[in-house]
């Protein structure tokens, strides 16, 4: 598969902006969404899996638990992409958005950002686990940004004005995961002195 391919997150035919009647998914713009992803360590995306599902449910009647598939994460994230799809080809509308290919990919990514998360750390191993790890998070939220897209473009929003500026909850989010890479920083600054 060539790199273009899943980097092809555009639309093919934009269709009629009146088929959808309600929100089925959960609509962030990248911005944000980027934002609250990296200044959280990734830790958004329990809240950002469990609006999915939220939203899904409201929209649908079909009893899912959110909470429970939000902690479920990346383990739902195939039956979460595939209902995105089913929509989309329900409203008559096409995206190229690859989503068993980009479930398959965060899936595998994810598996191993944990694998390296748990590695004992050594003045060694210590830059190279950072580094690895940082990574995996930008190419997992690459990954995920494409699939916010088809949400996105799913619900008549492309560039997601209804949900694109910080609340006050976010905020504080923000400045909590400040404080923690900061601290994560200071930390290993001070464990690996020789590293930095």
């Amino acid at each position: 598969m060539s790199s273009s391919a899943i980097s092809d997150d555009h639309c093919a035919h934009p269709g009629p902006a009146s088929e959808v009647k309600k929100q089925t998914f959960y609509v962030v713009s990248i911005r944000k969404f980027l934002l609250l992803y990296f200044m959280t360590m990734g830790f958004y995306l329990i809240v950002w899996f469990f609006e999915n599902w939220k939203q899904y449910r409201k929209a649908t009647g079909v009893k899912v638990w959110p909470g429970v598939r939000a902690l479920a994460g990346v383990i739902m994230i195939f039956s979460l992409f595939g209902k995105v799809q089913k929509a989309l080809s329900e409203s008559g509308r096409t995206y190229r958005w690859f989503p068993v290919t980009r479930g398959i990919l965060i899936f595998a990514v994810w598996v191993v950002a944990v694998f390296y998360a748990f590695m004992p750390l050594n003045e060694f191993t210590a830059p190279w686990i950072i580094v690895i790890n940082l990574l995996l998070m930008g190419v997992l939220g690459f990954l995920l940004v494409g699939a916010q897209r088809a949400i996105n473009f799913l619900e008549h929003d492309p560039s997601a004005q209804s949900n694109s500026t910080l609340t006050f909850a976010n905020g504080v989010w923000v400045g909590a995961g400040g404080f923690i890479w900061g601290v994560w920083l200071f930390a290993a600054y001070i464990l690996f002195p020789d590293v930095f």
